[in-house]
């Protein structure tokens, strides 16, 4: 995994986060992909990270076989909101 994508994951909640929901993350250099399972709304997200503005990207999907649908994109995160804004996008808890 990237330094990038680490970092991502780790501000994301890590393998506590993961577990909560089911997660399996791909990274790639700049951005990691996580899948989910418990929401019927979304069951995939993107996290880039943009170097030129230190924000980050979230794009929510909705991935069913082979077919993905994007739902929803949001630009300009921050780090401390990548949590709050998952759980009020899916009705999914990262911690307890």
């Amino acid at each position: 995994m990237s330094e990038c994508a680490q970092t991502i994951y780790e501000q994301f909640g890590g393998s506590r986060a993961m577990a909560m929901i089911g997660g399996k993350a791909i990274a790639s250099e700049s951005a990691l992909v996580i899948h989910f399972k418990g929401c019927r709304k979304v069951n995939m997200v993107k996290i880039d990270y943009d170097y030129g503005m230190d924000f980050y990207g979230m794009t929510f999907y909705r991935f069913s076989g082979v077919e993905s649908r994007e739902v929803k994109a949001l630009e300009g995160v921050y780090a401390e909101d990548l949590r709050g804004i998952f759980e009020t996008e899916t009705g999914l808890y990262l911690s307890l």
